[in-house]
């Protein structure tokens, strides 16, 4: 069970039991919004459109623990009255469950694209998609463990990842471009793709803002000041 370093040695306790519960619930949201992304991205390949559909419904999920990790901590809020480090600390616990619950929207949005399997002549863009799945998802794990952490310089590492999958993107962006002007029918699917990996590249920056926020909770500054 995964415990934030962030926040510890409150005078009451029963604090101390509330803060720990918070970070085990944005612990447990980052693994269902993760599990969601790499299943998505698979039904996606393998044209699983059974699994594509199960993603979609299975979305209340993530909903259900955002409402729950939001309710926990204005219930601690209105408990401990809590000011400084723990009142930034508990906004900032609101602000990264939002960043996860829209990343496991953005898996849905990949599922409801599940149609038949690619063919052969579209392997080269999906290997890209999901060396952007996988570093997208790599990256909101980072993000987690930076909070778990209370590291400011993991903060850093994940900003500077983003870079990469912003640039990966742009790979992809020119990559279906080419294949467009080739070949006029792959217009539709093309549009398709881009708009699939546009989904990724918000995951990156959702994790980049999860960072800023730890960063902003530790040192007090923005992460791009």
């Amino acid at each position: 069970m995964e415990m934030s370093q962030l926040k510890t040695g409150h005078t009451v306790t029963a604090f101390d039991d509330e803060i720990a519960a918070i970070a085990v619930a944005i612990n447990a949201m980052s693994k269902t919004a993760c599990s969601a992304l790499e299943s998505a991205l698979g039904a996606l390949i393998n044209g699983d459109t059974e699994l594509g559909q199960k993603l979609i419904e299975q979305d209340d999920v993530l909903d259900e623990q955002e409402a729950e990790l939001e309710k926990n901590v204005m219930r601690c809020i209105a408990l401990r009255a809590p000011v400084a480090d723990d009142l930034r600390y508990l906004v900032m616990a609101i602000r990264i469950g939002a960043m996860l619950e829209r990343s496991g929207d953005h898996a849905k949005k990949i599922a409801k694209r599940v149609r038949q399997a690619p063919g052969a002549d579209v392997a080269p863009l999906m290997r890209k998609l999901e060396e952007m799945n996988s570093l997208a998802s790599s990256m909101l794990v980072q993000s987690v463990d930076c909070f778990n952490r209370g590291e400011a310089a993991l903060a850093v590492v994940v900003r500077d990842r983003d870079v990469r999958l912003n640039a990966l993107f742009d790979e992809f962006t020119v990559m279906v471009t080419r294949a467009m002007r080739a070949n006029e029918s792959f217009v539709d699917d093309g549009v398709k793709y881009l708009f699939i990996a546009k989904q990724l590249e918000r995951v990156g920056d959702y994790a980049k803002i999860i960072a800023g926020s730890v960063h902003y909770i530790v040192t007090g500054l923005h992460l791009d000041d």
